[in-house]
């Protein structure tokens, strides 16, 4: 994903977010609070990082640009960018559609007591770095949703991060993470810096930490998606580090691992193996590689499994819970619906942009959002199961990020007043 739309997705997150729910007043250790400076920082993840975050956003991605000097520059004789039509008609009504049913979702939160850490990772993927989390079930508290996995908040029961004593670790299995480093990879793609606090117990610590045992984790023909995606954000260009094996690692050996690895494509595994694969070569361009020929391998295969994933479509725009192993229609309605999330997410973040308009990618919209809308509505009181749960936040991210990628950047021109402009006063002329 581009910088630019990255800032475009992180705008229309938080525009939904202000949609969804009024803003608690400004007592102390409310989520919806700016971070103050770290020396004056209370013992408290409520206090939410969007302040720290949105910095880091604009600082680290803009690492890119100090890397390749005039890498956004506009050339002298280059046409200006094409600022993309208005939108109008059924699209404009899909995209407040989407919006409305996303803020509806919000607008009822997870909460530390039901949902598991692992819900709460999807959560934050889906509505980002600002949303909030209540304390506990029907509290009326809410905390930033990020904090409280960062301060190790217990959730459902479950803590996410543990120590050995001297590295911190982030737990994977059933609660937790699916696969290693997919904590991580939520963090980058929140933008949340290195300096972040982490909290285990009494020990202290940073996200930049938790960077370094996942660096020390590496391992050759280990499922390494969300390392990838997540070492593609923080980890500097040319960077070489050492696993726990004393192994040497960089970005571009985990790019070349994740493409010659298999993935099951029966499961998630193999979307997010696409989504490191699309994010690192997103992020590092095509300069700076031993392997000068590395990128074109990678962008190649992209462009075939994207193909191959639009041929696999049903007719009404959702996927077979089996991913890319079957097509057809399912019974099972919330496999369908996170498969289908998934899989638009990774299209809508990895397709160029001339191809966003794709009607292929409407159908899968509309069907992900009338499921959205029909899961969303028919919650009760009693906590959804963690796999309704996940496939919610699935398709409300797939939903998050083609808004912010195609809808947002086409805001729809603002109203003519009926009335008709004053004529210039005599005194005036």
């Amino acid at each position: 994903m581009s910088r630019c739309a990255f800032c475009v997705l992180s705008g229309t997150v938080l525009l939904i977010l202000a949609a969804a729910r009024p803003a608690p007043g400004q007592q102390p250790g409310t989520g919806t609070e700016p971070a103050p400076a770290a020396e004056n920082r209370p013992a408290d993840p409520a206090i939410s990082p969007a302040a720290e975050i949105g910095a880091e956003k604009s600082s680290s991605q803009g690492q890119d640009a100090e890397a390749r000097p005039g890498a956004d520059a506009q050339e002298p004789n280059q046409a200006a960018p094409k600022t993309p039509a208005p939108l109008r008609g059924e699209m404009l009504a899909l995209r407040n559609q989407l919006r409305g049913n996303l803020a509806r979702l919000y607008a009822r939160p997870l909460n530390t007591r039901d949902h598991l850490p692992g819900e709460i990772i999807a959560f934050c993927q889906a509505f980002g770095h600002s949303a909030e989390i209540l304390l506990g079930a029907g509290a009326s508290r809410p905390v930033n949703a990020v904090g409280a996995l960062c301060w190790n908040y217990p959730c459902g029961g479950y803590r996410l991060l543990r120590t050995d004593g001297s590295e911190i670790i982030a737990r994977v299995g059933y609660g937790y993470q699916r696969r290693p480093g997919q904590f991580l990879a939520m963090l980058a793609g929140n933008g949340v810096p290195p300096a972040y606090e982490i909290r285990i117990g009494e020990r202290k610590a940073s996200v930049a930490d938790l960077i370094a045992a996942e660096k020390a984790a590496c391992l050759e023909g280990a499922d390494l998606s969300g390392t990838l995606f997540g070492l593609a954000f923080y980890a500097e260009l040319g960077e070489t580090w050492r696993n726990a094996q004393g192994d040497a690692w960089s970005v571009e050996r985990l790019v070349d691992e994740e493409l010659g690895r298999s993935a099951d494509p029966s499961s998630v595994a193999v979307i997010d193996r696409l989504a490191g694969l699309s994010f690192a070569i997103e992020r590092l361009g095509d300069e700076a590689w031993t392997d000068a020929g590395l990128p074109a391998r990678v962008k190649a295969h992209i462009a075939e499994c994207q193909d191959f994933a639009l041929r696999l479509q049903n007719n009404n725009g959702s996927w077979h819970p089996d991913f890319f192993a079957r097509q057809g229609t399912s019974n099972n309605l919330a496999g369908s619906l996170r498969a289908s999330g998934a899989i638009l997410a990774w299209l809508a973040s990895s397709l160029p942009e001339e191809r966003l308009g794709d009607p292929r990618l409407i159908r899968s919209l509309q069907y992900v959002n009338q499921q959205i809308a029909s899961r969303a509505s028919s919650r009760t009181a009693a906590p959804a199961s963690a796999l309704d749960v996940l496939a919610l936040m699935s398709g409300a991210r797939a939903i998050s990020l083609y808004d912010g990628r195609y809808f947002a950047p086409r805001i729809p021109p603002e109203p003519r007043s009926e009335q008709a402009d004053p004529a210039p006063s005599t005194a005036a002329r």
